[in-house]
Protein backbone atom coordinates (compact mmCIF):
# COMPACT_ATOMS: atom_id res chain seq x y z
CA UNK A 1 0.00 0.00 0.00
CA UNK A 2 1.45 3.45 -0.95
CA UNK A 3 2.46 5.21 2.19
CA UNK A 4 0.49 8.48 2.66
CA UNK A 5 2.67 11.90 1.27
CA UNK A 6 0.32 15.20 3.13
CA UNK A 7 1.88 17.07 0.80
CA UNK A 8 1.97 15.36 -2.20
CA UNK A 9 -1.89 14.50 -1.69
CA UNK A 10 -2.78 18.15 -0.44
CA UNK A 11 -1.14 19.04 -3.22
CA UNK A 12 -3.21 16.65 -6.09
CA UNK A 13 -6.44 17.79 -4.11
CA UNK A 14 -6.12 21.30 -4.22
CA UNK A 15 -5.34 21.18 -8.22
CA UNK A 16 -7.71 18.59 -8.86
CA UNK A 17 -10.62 21.07 -7.17
CA UNK A 18 -8.80 24.01 -9.07
CA UNK A 19 -9.63 21.76 -12.22
CA UNK A 20 -13.00 21.08 -11.48
CA UNK A 21 -14.00 24.31 -10.65
CA UNK A 22 -12.57 25.75 -14.27
CA UNK A 23 -14.59 23.16 -16.06
CA UNK A 24 -17.42 24.23 -14.15
CA UNK A 25 -16.83 27.57 -15.16
CA UNK A 26 -16.22 26.31 -18.49
CA UNK A 27 -12.69 28.15 -18.94
CA UNK A 28 -11.27 25.45 -21.44
CA UNK A 29 -7.90 27.16 -21.17
CA UNK A 30 -7.61 27.58 -17.12
CA UNK A 31 -8.90 23.95 -17.09
CA UNK A 32 -6.30 22.42 -20.00
CA UNK A 33 -3.46 24.39 -18.11
CA UNK A 34 -4.44 22.75 -14.31
CA UNK A 35 -4.99 19.53 -16.05
CA UNK A 36 -1.63 19.46 -16.89
CA UNK A 37 -0.07 20.45 -13.89
CA UNK A 38 -2.23 17.12 -12.47
CA UNK A 39 -0.54 14.83 -15.21
CA UNK A 40 2.50 16.30 -13.96
CA UNK A 41 1.69 15.22 -10.56
CA UNK A 42 -0.09 12.17 -10.80
CA UNK A 43 -0.02 10.77 -14.63
CA UNK A 44 -2.17 8.05 -13.28
CA UNK A 45 -4.73 10.20 -11.97
CA UNK A 46 -7.89 8.01 -11.52
CA UNK A 47 -9.98 11.43 -12.46
CA UNK A 48 -7.47 12.10 -15.25
CA UNK A 49 -9.49 9.90 -18.20
CA UNK A 50 -13.05 11.98 -17.29
CA UNK A 51 -10.94 15.21 -17.12
CA UNK A 52 -10.22 15.45 -20.31
CA UNK A 53 -13.39 14.09 -21.77
CA UNK A 54 -14.97 16.74 -20.38
CA UNK A 55 -12.42 19.67 -21.21
CA UNK A 56 -12.45 18.22 -24.62
CA UNK A 57 -16.38 18.99 -24.85
CA UNK A 58 -15.25 22.38 -24.20
CA UNK A 59 -13.05 22.83 -27.27
CA UNK A 60 -15.25 20.92 -29.45
CA UNK A 61 -17.29 23.32 -31.94
CA UNK A 62 -21.25 22.57 -31.46
CA UNK A 63 -22.94 20.21 -33.57
CA UNK A 64 -24.38 20.81 -36.87
CA UNK A 65 -27.05 19.25 -38.44
CA UNK A 66 -28.99 15.95 -37.44
CA UNK A 67 -26.14 13.25 -38.37
CA UNK A 68 -23.58 14.97 -35.57
CA UNK A 69 -26.59 15.73 -32.80
CA UNK A 70 -27.12 11.91 -32.61
CA UNK A 71 -23.33 11.51 -32.11
CA UNK A 72 -23.25 14.10 -29.86
CA UNK A 73 -26.57 11.94 -28.49
CA UNK A 74 -24.93 9.12 -27.96
CA UNK A 75 -21.67 10.20 -26.87
CA UNK A 76 -23.52 12.21 -23.81
CA UNK A 77 -25.37 9.43 -22.65
CA UNK A 78 -22.36 6.37 -23.14
CA UNK A 79 -19.16 8.87 -22.15
CA UNK A 80 -20.22 12.32 -21.53
CA UNK A 81 -22.55 11.85 -18.79
CA UNK A 82 -20.94 9.64 -16.49
CA UNK A 83 -17.81 11.12 -17.03
CA UNK A 84 -19.82 14.23 -15.59
CA UNK A 85 -20.94 12.62 -12.52
CA UNK A 86 -17.93 11.03 -11.60
CA UNK A 87 -15.72 14.20 -11.95
CA UNK A 88 -18.32 16.72 -10.73
CA UNK A 89 -20.95 15.30 -9.09
CA UNK A 90 -24.75 14.64 -10.04
CA UNK A 91 -25.93 18.58 -9.43
CA UNK A 92 -22.41 19.79 -11.12
CA UNK A 93 -22.67 17.61 -13.87
CA UNK A 94 -26.46 18.14 -14.78
CA UNK A 95 -25.10 21.86 -14.93
CA UNK A 96 -22.43 21.30 -16.77
CA UNK A 97 -24.12 19.40 -19.66
CA UNK A 98 -26.94 21.41 -19.91
CA UNK A 99 -25.61 23.40 -22.55
CA UNK A 100 -24.14 20.27 -24.81
CA UNK A 101 -28.22 19.38 -24.63
CA UNK A 102 -29.03 22.51 -25.69
CA UNK A 103 -26.34 22.14 -28.73
CA UNK A 104 -27.78 18.78 -29.23
CA UNK A 105 -31.52 20.05 -29.20
CA UNK A 106 -30.78 23.11 -31.72
CA UNK A 107 -28.91 20.25 -34.04
CA UNK A 108 -31.54 18.17 -34.04
CA UNK A 109 -33.72 21.12 -35.43
CA UNK A 110 -37.88 20.78 -36.26
CA UNK A 111 -37.98 16.96 -36.68
CA UNK A 112 -40.95 14.44 -36.41
CA UNK A 113 -41.27 12.48 -33.40
CA UNK A 114 -39.74 8.61 -34.21
CA UNK A 115 -41.51 6.22 -31.37
CA UNK A 116 -38.92 3.75 -31.86
CA UNK A 117 -36.15 6.68 -31.47
CA UNK A 118 -37.91 9.05 -28.67
CA UNK A 119 -34.58 10.09 -27.35
CA UNK A 120 -33.81 11.81 -31.24
CA UNK A 121 -36.40 14.19 -30.97
CA UNK A 122 -35.19 17.35 -30.15
CA UNK A 123 -37.66 17.68 -27.08
CA UNK A 124 -35.52 15.03 -24.94
CA UNK A 125 -32.35 17.09 -25.57
CA UNK A 126 -33.86 20.26 -24.45
CA UNK A 127 -35.90 18.24 -21.38
CA UNK A 128 -32.63 17.33 -19.92
CA UNK A 129 -30.57 20.83 -20.61
CA UNK A 130 -34.07 22.45 -18.85
CA UNK A 131 -34.66 24.62 -21.27
CA UNK A 132 -37.97 24.94 -20.78
CA UNK A 133 -38.87 27.46 -23.13
CA UNK A 134 -37.23 25.37 -26.02
CA UNK A 135 -38.57 22.55 -25.43
CA UNK A 136 -42.20 23.83 -25.72
CA UNK A 137 -41.64 25.52 -29.11
CA UNK A 138 -39.67 22.06 -30.16
CA UNK A 139 -43.17 19.81 -29.68
CA UNK A 140 -45.49 22.78 -30.70
CA UNK A 141 -43.73 23.19 -33.96
CA UNK A 142 -44.06 19.40 -34.58
CA UNK A 143 -44.63 19.33 -38.59
CA UNK A 144 -47.48 16.99 -39.15
CA UNK A 145 -46.00 14.39 -41.50
CA UNK A 146 -48.06 10.96 -43.05
CA UNK A 147 -46.84 8.98 -40.79
CA UNK A 148 -47.92 10.53 -37.79
CA UNK A 149 -50.82 13.15 -38.71
CA UNK A 150 -54.40 12.31 -37.03
CA UNK A 151 -56.59 11.69 -40.01
CA UNK A 152 -58.93 14.74 -38.03
CA UNK A 153 -55.72 17.05 -38.17
CA UNK A 154 -54.99 16.65 -34.60
CA UNK A 155 -51.91 18.30 -33.59
CA UNK A 156 -48.99 15.37 -33.53
CA UNK A 157 -48.42 16.02 -29.67
CA UNK A 158 -51.97 15.75 -28.52
CA UNK A 159 -52.14 11.48 -29.87
CA UNK A 160 -47.96 11.26 -29.01
CA UNK A 161 -48.41 11.01 -25.31
CA UNK A 162 -44.20 11.07 -24.81
CA UNK A 163 -44.22 14.16 -26.27
CA UNK A 164 -47.66 15.46 -24.66
CA UNK A 165 -45.78 14.37 -20.97
CA UNK A 166 -42.95 16.78 -22.03
CA UNK A 167 -44.53 19.45 -23.20
CA UNK A 168 -46.80 19.10 -19.63
CA UNK A 169 -43.49 19.81 -17.65
CA UNK A 170 -42.59 22.47 -19.90
CA UNK A 171 -45.90 24.14 -19.36
CA UNK A 172 -45.79 23.77 -15.27
CA UNK A 173 -41.90 24.53 -15.07
CA UNK A 174 -42.92 27.85 -17.28
CA UNK A 175 -45.14 29.24 -14.81
CA UNK A 176 -48.91 27.84 -16.36
CA UNK A 177 -49.49 25.20 -13.95
CA UNK A 178 -53.28 25.04 -15.89
CA UNK A 179 -52.04 24.05 -18.98
CA UNK A 180 -49.66 21.77 -17.35
CA UNK A 181 -52.90 19.70 -15.70
CA UNK A 182 -55.18 19.76 -18.19
CA UNK A 183 -51.87 17.77 -20.39
CA UNK A 184 -51.74 15.94 -17.73
CA UNK A 185 -55.64 14.83 -17.04
CA UNK A 186 -55.25 13.69 -21.47
CA UNK A 187 -52.81 11.90 -20.30
CA UNK A 188 -54.89 9.87 -17.60
CA UNK A 189 -57.76 9.72 -20.34
CA UNK A 190 -55.92 8.51 -23.31
CA UNK A 191 -52.21 7.21 -22.18
CA UNK A 192 -52.58 5.89 -18.16
CA UNK A 193 -49.79 4.45 -17.52
CA UNK A 194 -47.51 6.88 -19.04
CA UNK A 195 -49.08 8.99 -16.44
CA UNK A 196 -48.62 6.39 -13.65
CA UNK A 197 -45.12 6.49 -14.10
CA UNK A 198 -44.81 10.91 -14.23
CA UNK A 199 -46.83 10.45 -10.77
CA UNK A 200 -44.87 7.78 -9.21
CA UNK A 201 -41.67 9.59 -10.33
CA UNK A 202 -39.76 11.03 -6.95
CA UNK A 203 -38.72 13.66 -8.96
CA UNK A 204 -42.54 15.15 -10.61
CA UNK A 205 -42.74 18.45 -10.49
CA UNK A 206 -46.27 19.30 -8.88
CA UNK A 207 -46.36 18.40 -5.50
CA UNK A 208 -50.09 18.96 -4.92
CA UNK A 209 -51.14 16.52 -7.95
CA UNK A 210 -48.38 13.80 -6.39
CA UNK A 211 -50.20 13.97 -3.01
CA UNK A 212 -53.94 13.72 -4.54
CA UNK A 213 -52.52 11.01 -6.73
CA UNK A 214 -51.08 8.93 -3.83
CA UNK A 215 -54.34 10.11 -1.66
CA UNK A 216 -56.36 8.21 -4.46
CA UNK A 217 -54.37 5.32 -4.57
CA UNK A 218 -54.81 4.69 -0.08
CA UNK A 219 -58.54 4.56 -0.83
CA UNK A 220 -59.65 1.07 -0.85
CA UNK A 221 -62.83 1.53 -3.14
CA UNK A 222 -64.37 0.10 -6.40
CA UNK A 223 -63.41 1.11 -8.87
CA UNK A 224 -60.01 1.66 -7.81
CA UNK A 225 -58.74 5.29 -8.26
CA UNK A 226 -56.81 4.61 -11.93
CA UNK A 227 -55.33 7.26 -13.76
CA UNK A 228 -58.62 7.33 -15.82
CA UNK A 229 -60.70 8.25 -12.67
CA UNK A 230 -57.78 10.39 -11.31
CA UNK A 231 -58.99 13.78 -13.39
CA UNK A 232 -62.09 12.99 -11.23
CA UNK A 233 -60.35 12.59 -8.13
CA UNK A 234 -57.99 15.88 -8.31
CA UNK A 235 -61.27 18.11 -9.27
CA UNK A 236 -62.53 17.00 -5.34
CA UNK A 237 -59.33 17.60 -3.66
CA UNK A 238 -58.26 20.95 -5.64
CA UNK A 239 -61.95 22.24 -6.53
CA UNK A 240 -60.59 25.59 -7.25
CA UNK A 241 -59.39 24.13 -10.37
CA UNK A 242 -63.16 23.89 -11.90
CA UNK A 243 -62.74 27.50 -12.31
CA UNK A 244 -59.96 27.18 -14.19
CA UNK A 245 -60.35 24.16 -16.41
CA UNK A 246 -62.97 22.71 -19.09
CA UNK A 247 -65.13 19.77 -19.13
CA UNK A 248 -64.28 16.99 -21.36
CA UNK A 249 -67.25 16.68 -23.39
CA UNK A 250 -67.21 13.15 -23.54
CA UNK A 251 -69.38 10.20 -22.08
CA UNK A 252 -67.01 7.15 -20.92
CA UNK A 253 -67.56 6.53 -17.50
CA UNK A 254 -63.84 8.59 -16.51
CA UNK A 255 -64.79 11.84 -18.20
CA UNK A 256 -68.21 12.09 -17.73
CA UNK A 257 -67.09 11.22 -13.99
CA UNK A 258 -64.80 14.47 -14.35
CA UNK A 259 -68.18 16.32 -16.06
CA UNK A 260 -70.18 15.78 -13.08
CA UNK A 261 -68.21 16.31 -10.46
CA UNK A 262 -67.34 19.59 -12.76
CA UNK A 263 -70.67 20.75 -12.91
CA UNK A 264 -71.46 20.24 -9.21
CA UNK A 265 -68.21 22.19 -8.05
CA UNK A 266 -68.67 25.29 -10.60
CA UNK A 267 -72.23 25.75 -9.28
CA UNK A 268 -73.82 25.84 -12.47
CA UNK A 269 -77.04 23.56 -11.18
CA UNK A 270 -80.11 23.60 -9.80
CA UNK A 271 -80.65 21.90 -6.52
CA UNK A 272 -82.95 19.36 -8.56
CA UNK A 273 -80.15 19.44 -11.00
CA UNK A 274 -77.48 18.41 -8.61
CA UNK A 275 -79.68 15.69 -7.32
CA UNK A 276 -79.66 14.16 -10.90
CA UNK A 277 -76.13 14.78 -11.19
CA UNK A 278 -75.41 13.22 -7.99
CA UNK A 279 -77.38 10.23 -8.81
CA UNK A 280 -75.72 9.69 -11.86
CA UNK A 281 -72.10 9.89 -10.21
CA UNK A 282 -73.03 7.30 -7.93
CA UNK A 283 -73.59 5.19 -10.88
CA UNK A 284 -70.41 5.81 -11.97
CA UNK A 285 -68.07 5.77 -8.93
CA UNK A 286 -69.92 5.80 -5.90
CA UNK A 287 -66.84 6.66 -3.94
CA UNK A 288 -66.38 10.14 -5.61
CA UNK A 289 -70.15 10.94 -5.07
CA UNK A 290 -68.54 9.84 -1.23
CA UNK A 291 -65.83 12.51 -1.91
CA UNK A 292 -68.28 15.22 -2.63
CA UNK A 293 -70.44 14.95 0.31
CA UNK A 294 -67.52 14.72 2.72
CA UNK A 295 -66.57 17.81 1.93
CA UNK A 296 -69.09 19.57 0.17
CA UNK A 297 -72.32 18.18 1.68
CA UNK A 298 -74.35 21.39 3.93
CA UNK A 299 -72.08 24.46 2.17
Amino acid sequence: MRQLDLFHDSTRTIVLNVLREAIVARNALEAGITFERLLNLDPGHEMASDAGTLIAILETPAPEGPDEGIEWLHALEQEWRPAAVRLLGTGDGRDFLAPVWRCIGEALGPRPFEPVHPERHPSWAYLQGQDWENLKRSVLGVPEHETTRSVLGVPEHETTPVLLARLAEAEYRLGDRTRAIEHWFALCWRAPAVLRGLVDDPDFPDADVAAAWNAAQDQDVEPVLSPEWFPAWMLLQEPSLAARLAPSGKNDGPRRAFDLVYDLLTNRVSDAHGIVLRRELKALHPALLTAYLNRFAGN
